[in-house]
């Protein structure tokens, strides 16, 4: 299945160009800057040496400020868009309400974290508002390791599952401070390794417990502005966690459960959009690569949505529809999945245009067939 484009002015100056002229070359409203070992980092398995891409940074509340810029990523790292003017998360009036009920004042240190364990810690996190424990994403050296060793980040995982087994649908029992903690933790180790120490089978069993106990409850389900708040954390935690594998049923139903009365619920948008995040990534795990090779239906899942919306295109929810044809060409490159993946993103680039309102969805599937299958 060959890709025959054509050679409007943008594709003259190559497919960046054209990334550039569509304004998707933008660093993603919700991504930290990429590390250099984040950018060092490629698995022994793959062909061609693609740089992972880093684990999402902190986003609670990340509506509410600019953008933030990373140096220029090339077109094969671009990571799923996040919306031009991202929407305002119900976030920032929890916090307010949370600043008011705990304090203004209240200390936020690493060492008022790093100096607590068991109950007394598991309290003071689920006091804290989620600006306070967005601070932690930050830290490094001693207070690194204080706060994120192997052992306070099993305290929190095992709060989460109780509190998750519990869940009423929003963030009344701040369930959600706990999510922000374990994917700082895990921000934090994945960048400063030889801070922190390593994280073994304890933490994993201890995260899917809490990740199996939130998304088996049927409040995750819930189509409201609080559940969306904490739901699009917990996704990205199951990236963090490096659990894409696990929860590939779980980022199809939040992709086919979409509609038309999510619009009006920016966090649920949020949420939606950001289970393209563990699509993306896990395109490095190898685990992940099995259990798609073994049940592609993701595949067919992301490839509906794109064609079912397809009116999304040229308004402010471009970026959910452009999204899933990225993620649907992403798959080109896995030699097994290559000859069910080719026809889908033909028919991608035949239902959009190089130019006019299609082409977001055009540039993102071209920037892949580009990156990940270009002798084709």
């Amino acid at each position: 299945m060959r890709y025959r484009f054509p050679l409007p002015r943008c594709v003259a100056g190559g497919l960046a160009a054209c990334l550039a002229t569509a304004g998707l070359l933008a660093a993603p409203a919700l991504a930290a800057p990429r590390s250099p070992d984040a950018d060092r980092a490629v698995t022994a398995s793959r062909t061609t040496h693609h740089p992972v891409p880093p684990i999402t940074g902190p986003t609670a509340g990340a509506n509410e400020r600019p953008a933030l810029r990373g140096r220029p990523r090339g077109v094969a790292q671009l990571p799923p868009l996040s919306a031009k003017n991202p929407p305002t998360s119900s976030t920032a009036a929890a916090r307010q309400k949370d600043g008011a009920k705990h304090g203004a004042a209240a200390s936020c240190t690493p060492s008022d974290f790093g100096s607590r364990t068991g109950s007394e810690l598991v309290t003071f996190v689920q006091a804290s508002t989620t600006d306070c424990v967005n601070t932690l994403f930050s830290v490094t050296g001693k207070d690194a390791h204080d706060v994120f060793r192997e052992d306070q980040m099993v305290t929190i995982a095992h709060a989460f599952q109780s509190g998750a087994t519990a869940y009423p649908g929003d963030n009344s029992g701040n369930v959600l401070q706990l999510v922000l903690f374990l994917r700082a933790g895990y921000y934090v180790q994945s960048n400063h390794q030889d801070d922190v120490g390593d994280y073994g089978p304890t933490l994993a069993a201890a995260s899917q417990g809490g990740l199996d106990a939130f998304l088996s409850n049927s409040h995750s389900k819930d189509v409201t502005s609080g559940n969306g708040d904490v739901l699009s954390e917990v996704i990205i935690l199951t990236d963090s966690a490096n659990e894409q594998a696990r929860y590939l049923n779980v980022y199809k139903q939040v992709l086919s459960g979409y509609n038309s009365s999510y619009d009006d619920i920016p966090s649920m948008l949020a949420a939606v959009n950001d289970v393209y995040t563990p699509l993306w990534r896990g395109n490095w795990n190898p685990d992940y690569v099995k259990a798609v090779t073994a049940d592609p239906s993701i595949v067919d899942t992301l490839n509906t949505f794109a064609l079912d919306h397809l009116d999304m295109l040229g308004t402010d929810n471009s970026y959910l529809d452009s999204n899933a044809g990225m993620n649907v060409a992403r798959y080109v490159e896995h030699p097994a999945l290559k000859d069910k993946v080719r026809p889908l993103m033909k028919g991608l680039l035949d239902a959009s245009k190089i130019t006019g309102p299609t082409a977001p969805l055009w540039v993102t599937v071209a920037s892949q067939a580009d990156a990940y299958d270009q002798a084709n």
